[in-house]
């Protein structure tokens, strides 16, 4: 488990008071740790979150991004 709490770009959803956390984030931390992952072991990396996302400041939320 990872908790971006401090690092990932985020705000606060003026209609629901929530945390919501930009997907930009989520996509350069998968980046990052590219080199660690194993890619004869791994087919794929797949992220999962229970918060909000947005990917940019025009959208109120996301159900998921590819």
């Amino acid at each position: 488990m990872v908790d971006f709490t401090e690092s990932m770009p985020n705000r606060i959803n003026s209609g629901t008071k929530q945390i919501q956390y930009q997907t930009k984030g989520l996509f350069e931390y998968l980046a990052h740790t590219r080199s660690q992952r194993n890619a004869r072991e791994e087919l794929l990396c797949v992220a999962v979150t229970m918060a909000d996302i947005y990917p940019d400041e025009t959208y109120n939320f996301v159900y998921g991004q590819a």
